[in-house]
């Protein structure tokens, strides 16, 4: 599988989402024909619905400790 042929299959999943997407930019994306593999260089995240770039990260501990005040 070239690297072509791996971004389409991506967009092509992606075009069965309804959520609206931010960016078609694969440049933070690396393919590696020996390896089979997709890398990605640099991680972003972002707020879907009012397009802002994001950088939280929580611990697992930290989810789990929200989802408990949530509750209660």
């Amino acid at each position: 599988m070239d690297k072509r042929n791996l971004v389409e299959g991506l967009q092509k999943a992606f075009n069965t989402d309804d959520r609206q997407r931010n960016t078609s930019d694969t440049s933070d994306v690396e393919y590696k024909e020996n390896t089979n593999t997709l890398y990605i260089k640099k991680q972003r995240t972002y707020n879907m619905e009012e397009n802002i770039q994001s950088a939280t990260a929580m611990s697992e501990e930290e989810i789990f400790k929200r989802l408990h005040e949530e509750r209660h």
